[in-house]
C-alpha cells in the first residue's frame, strides 16, 4: 500500500506522461509502475500507470509536470503490485537499415539513446547497455545488418542477451534474432548463432530476400493478445500498425538452448485501404482492395499470427515486432503513433531490472563542429534539396516515363506508384520545413546546455556538457568510406549529401529506360522512382532521418538540462526498488 501521485497517462497525449516519467527519472526522483488496474478519485486506472511515492517535496515535480503539459493526480493510495523504474541506456544498432525512427520517438519520451557500430558491438560495448535495438533493413534487409557483425558479433549479441540485456527488433531486426529457413543460414551462417527466441518465422520463402515471403507493405490492423504484458500496456484492445515486407511469427518448441516458450502480444487481425498485398505490388490495377487467400497477408489473418513476439533468453529478454512500431502511418512514415508505445513499455519494462550504465558512443571519436556551423551547412543542403526536389514535382508525366508504369514502380499503401510519387514529393518542402524547425530546436537547446555547462553543481554541468559534446559528435559522424555498407547510421551532412545525391541521380536518370522485373526493387539504383519516392530508403526517407536525428539530439539535450534542474529537489525520492 502506497500513498502517492499519479502521472496521467492521456491516450491522445501519452508521450507527455512517458517524457515526465523519464526526465524525473533522470533527476533521482523514485517513479514506479502499477502492474494491474486500480481505482482512484472515481475513475479507473491502467496497467502501466506512472506512481511517484509520495516522499519529500512534491513542488518540483508537480511544476515540472504543469510545464509538460501532464497532470499530477493525488494524493491516493495505491493497492497494486508496483514495479520500479530506473534509467535506462538503449543502443541502436548503426550497422545497417534504418535506426533513426527509433532514436527519434525514444530521446523524445526522454529515453538516453546512442548509436552503436557492428564494430563496437564485436568489442564488446553492450555490457553497458540495457537495451540493443536492431532496426528494419536496407537494401540488403536481413543480410547487409549482419554480414558486418558475423559470427563474434552475433555471439557476442548473444552472450549479453543471455547475461540479462534485452534485445528489441523490428522487421528485418525481428528476422535477425528468430528462427528462420535453412536456406537463409546457408547465405549467412552467422545468423545461426543470433538465435535468441523460440519463435519461428511462419512467412518463410526462398525470395529475392531469401528466406522471407514478404506479406505486403501499409498498415495491418493488429489485435493485442496479452493486455497484461508490460509490452502492451496503455494499447487499445485493437490497433494500426505499418508493415513493411516484414515477418510474421509462429510458436517453435524447445528449438533454442536457455529460450522461454514465446509469447505472442499481438495477432494480425486485418487490413484496410491502405495496405498493398505483395502479390500486387507491380500489378496494383488488378487488386480488388481486400486480400484473400489468393495473398499471403490473407492467409495470416486466417491463420491469427504474431506480429509481437516476447520471451526469455536465460537472465535476457527478447521482444521482437514483425511490423515497425518505429514507422508513422504517412508514406514517409515520420509521424509518431499509438504502436510506438510498444518500444517505449519495452525499455521501461527492462529499466526495472538493469542498474544505470554508461555505454561508449560509437561517434565519440568524430572531429566535433560547433552545432551552428553544422546547422548553417544544413539548410544549405536543404534549400538544394527542395529545389531538386520541385524539379521533379513540376516535370511532365505525360506521357508517363517507363519507370512509374505500374511494372515498375512497386504499389505502397493501397495507391499505385505514380499517386506514391505525387504524394512524396509534395512531403519535401513539409520536411525542409520540418528540417529547419528542429534545428531551431537544437540551437536553442545547444545554447542552453552551454549556459547549464557552467553551472553549478560541477557534477551536473558536466553531464550537461557531455551531452551537447556527444549531440555535436553525433550529427558529425561521418561513416569512413572505406566501410561499405547496406544504410545505417550517418551523421546529419553525411545523410543530408546522401539525399541530395539521390535526388540528381533521379533528375538526370528521367530518360531512363529499365526491363520489367519480378523483383520490386530491382532497379533501386537507377530508377527515378526508388531513388527519389519509392521507399523508406529513398531520397525521402533520407530527409525523414536527417529530420530525426536533429530532433534526437534536441531532445537529449532538452532532458539532460530538465533533469538538472529538477536534480536536488528529490531530496526523500531516491529509492529506486
Amino acid at each position: 500500500m502506497t500513498t502517492a501521485y499519479l502521472i496521467d497517462v492521456e491516450p491522445g497525449d501519452w508521450m507527455a506522461a512517458y517524457r515526465l516519467a523519464n526526465t524525473l527519472l533522470h533527476a533521482g526522483f523514485a517513479v514506479v509502475w502499477t502492474l494491474e488496474p486500480f481505482d482512484a478519485q472515481g475513475r479507473t486506472y491502467q496497467r502501466g500507470t506512472f506512481v511517484l511515492p509520495a516522499q519529500g517535496d512534491l513542488t518540483a515535480a508537480a511544476s515540472a509536470a504543469a510545464r509538460g503539459g501532464v497532470e499530477l493526480v493525488g494524493p491516493v493510495r495505491v493497492e497494486v503490485p508496483l514495479l520500479p523504474l530506473g534509467v535506462p541506456r538503449v543502443a541502436v544498432y548503426g550497422g545497417g537499415g534504418a535506426p533513426y525512427n527509433y532514436a527519434r520517438i525514444l530521446a523524445a519520451l526522454g529515453f538516453l539513446v546512442e548509436f552503436i557500430e557492428p564494430e563496437a558491438v564485436k568489442g564488446g560495448a553492450l555490457k553497458d547497455a540495457d537495451v540493443f535495438m536492431m532496426p528494419g533493413g536496407g537494401l540488403q534487409a536481413m543480410k547487409g545488418q549482419i554480414d558486418p557483425l558475423g559470427e563474434p558479433g552475433c555471439r557476442a549479441i548473444d552472450r549479453w542477451v543471455r547475461s540479462g540485456g534485452m534485445y528489441v527488433g523490428s522487421c528485418a531486426g525481428a528476422f535477425d534474432a528468430a528462427i528462420v529457413s535453412e536456406s537463409f543460414v546457408a547465405a549467412c551462417p552467422a545468423q545461426r548463432c543470433m538465435q535468441l527466441i523460440n519463435a519461428r518465422v511462419w512467412n518463410s520463402l526462398d525470395t529475392e530476400w531469401i528466406g522471407l515471403a514478404s506479406p505486403g507493405v501499409g498498415i495491418l490492423r493488429a489485435r493485442v493478445a496479452r493486455p497484461d504484458h508490460p509490452v502492451m500496456f496503455h494499447l487499445p484492445p485493437s490497433f494500426e500498425i505499418v508493415h513493411y515486407n516484414g515477418p510474421l511469427f509462429e510458436p517453435a518448441h524447445e528449438v533454442v538452448d536457455g529460450a522461454s516458450e514465446a509469447e505472442g502480444l499481438a495477432i494480425v487481425d486485418g487490413t484496410g485501404e491502405r495496405f498493398t498485398p505483395s502479390e500486387y505490388f507491380l500489378r496494383f490495377s488488378g487488386y480488388s482492395g481486400r486480400p484473400g487467400r489468393d495473398t499471403l497477408i490473407g492467409r495470416a489473418v486466417e491463420a491469427g499470427v504474431r506480429t509481437v513476439v516476447a520471451g526469455t533468453l536465460d537472465r535476457g529478454r527478447v521482444v521482437l515486432f514483425g511490423s515497425h512500431p518505429e514507422f508513422g502511418e504517412n508514406l514517409v512514415m515520420d509521424r509518431v503513433g499509438v504502436p510506438a508505445l510498444m518500444l517505449a513499455n519495452a525499455v521501461l519494462w527492462q529499466s526495472s531490472v538493469r542498474p544505470r550504465r554508461e555505454i561508449r558512443s560509437p561517434q565519440s571519436g568524430a572531429v566535433e563542429q560547433p552545432i551552428e556551423v553544422q546547422a548553417a551547412a544544413a539548410r544549405a543542403s536543404a534549400r538544394r534539396i527542395v529545389s531538386l526536389a520541385a524539379e521533379l514535382q513540376t516535370a511532365s508525366l505525360d506521357p508517363l516515363p517507363v519507370w512509374l508504369h505500374e511494372d515498375l514502380a512497386m504499389s505502397t499503401f493501397g495507391l499505385p506508384g505514380h499517386e506514391v510519387w505525387a504524394q512524396t514529393l509534395s512531403e519535401f518542402t513539409r520536411l525542409a520545413g520540418d528540417l529547419e524547425t528542429q534545428l531551431r530546436r537544437l540551437e536553442d537547446a545547444a545554447a542552453r546546455a552551454s549556459a547549464n555547462a557552467s553551472a553549478p553543481p560541477s557534477n551536473r554541468g558536466a553531464r550537461v556538457s557531455v551531452a551537447l559534446r556527444s549531440a555535436s559528435a553525433a550529427l558529425a559522424y561521418r561513416v569512413p568510406d572505406s566501410r561499405r555498407r547496406d544504410f545505417g547510421f550517418e551523421g546529419l551532412q553525411q545523410a543530408l549529401d546522401r539525399c541530395e545525391g539521390m535526388l540528381r541521380r533521379a533528375v538526370s536518370g528521367w530518360s531512363v529506360a529499365l526491363p520489367p522485373s519480378p523483383n520490386p526493387y530491382a532497379h533501386f539504383e537507377s530508377s527515378p522512382y526508388h531513388l527519389a519516392a519509392g521507399s523508406y530508403l529513398a531520397a525521402s526517407g533520407v530527409l525523414a532521418n536527417a529530420c530525426a536525428l536533429v530532433s534526437a539530439c534536441a531532445d537529449q539535450l532538452d532532458v539532460h538540462i530538465d533533469a538538472a534542474a529538477l536534480e536536488g529537489m528529490a531530496a526523500g525520492f531516491t529509492a529506486r526498488g
